[in-house]
C-alpha cells in the first residue's frame, strides 16, 4: 500500500524594525488567506515603536528577537528559527493576495523541492503603478536576469525550500554592501531553479531612503549586487576583468 505523502508546511518570515504604520495590514492579509501558513515568524530587530504590540494581537504570530541590527541578521534569525519545509519571506509592508499561501503550496505539490519562487509586486503608494508590475519586471527582474542569466528573488515576495537554506545559508553575505535578496539568489542559484510566478503578485510600499542620494545609493548597491553575482558564477572572468581595469 502506498504511504500517504506528508502535507507540505510553510513558514512566513517577516523582519521588522519600527513598522507600526504597515504591520497590521500585512498581518491582516495573512489572517485572510484561503489556506493558513504553518507558522508566521516576526523577527523584532530592535524596534522602538509599537510593532511588537501589533504583532501580539495575532495569535498565529511567533515573535523572535534579533539584537544585531540589519535586515540580513533579522532574515537569518527568522530562517534559522523556522521549522517548515518552505520558507516564505515578505516585508512588513507587504500585503498578500488571499490565495498567496494556497498558490505556493499548489506549486510545490505539483512540482518538487528543487525550485525557489519569487513574485512581482505593485507599489501601493504609487497610484500610477498600482495596477501594473511593468516597472518592477523591467527594471529589476529582467535587467538582473540579463546580467546573471538566472532569475533573482524579491525580498517582499519570495519562497525557498528550507533544505537549500540549510545548505547555502551560511555562505550568504552580511552587511549592506549588497541587496540581500539578490545575494541570496546568487548563492542558491546553482542548487535550485528560481522561477517567477505571476499568481504571487502582492502589494508593497515604495520606500527608498529620503536622505539625499538615497535613490543613487540604492542603484549603486544593485549594481554591486549584480557584479557580486557575476563574480560568484564566473570567478576567472571576474579576476580577468579586474586585471584589465588595473
Amino acid at each position: 500500500m502506498l504511504r500517504k505523502q506528508k502535507p507540505l508546511t510553510l513558514s512566513i518570515i517577516i523582519p521588522v524594525f519600527n513598522e507600526k504604520d504597515y504591520l497590521d495590514e500585512c498581518l491582516s492579509s495573512i489572517a485572510a488567506q484561503t489556506m493558513q501558513p504553518t507558522e508566521v515568524i516576526i523577527v523584532d530587530n530592535n524596534s522602538t515603536d509599537q510593532s511588537s504590540e501589533i504583532a501580539k494581537k495575532y495569535d498565529f504570530v511567533t515573535i523572535v528577537k534579533e539584537s544585531r541590527q540589519g535586515i540580513v541578521y533579522a532574515r537569518d534569525k527568522g530562517f534559522n528559527s523556522a521549522q517548515s519545509d518552505l520558507l516564505g519571506r515578505i516585508d512588513a509592508d507587504t500585503v498578500l493576495p488571499a490565495d498567496w499561501v494556497e498558490n505556493v503550496l499548489n506549486f510545490y505539490n505539483k512540482n518538487n523541492m528543487s525550485f525557489a519562487l519569487s513574485g512581482s509586486c505593485y507599489y501601493r503608494n504609487l497610484k500610477l503603478l498600482r495596477q501594473s508590475t511593468r516597472l518592477v519586471d523591467l527594471t529589476y527582474f529582467i535587467f538582473s536576469y540579463v546580467f546573471l542569466r538566472h532569475n533573482v528573488l524579491f525580498g517582499s515576495n519570495m519562497v525557498i525550500p528550507r533544505w537549500v537554506w540549510q545548505v547555502e545559508g551560511g555562505r550568504t553575505c552580511v552587511g549592506n554592501k549588497y541587496h540581500e535578496d539578490i545575494d541570496l539568489a546568487v548563492h542558491i542559484a546553482k542548487k535550485v531553479n528560481i522561477v517567477r510566478r505571476p499568481e504571487l503578485k502582492c502589494g508593497a510600499m515604495f520606500r527608498i531612503s529620503k536622505k539625499p542620494g538615497g535613490l543613487s545609493r540604492y542603484i549603486l548597491r544593485w549594481a554591486a549586487s549584480l557584479s557580486h553575482g557575476i563574480a560568484i558564477q564566473s570567478p576567472k572572468l571576474s579576476v580577468s576583468l579586474l586585471r584589465s581595469k588595473n
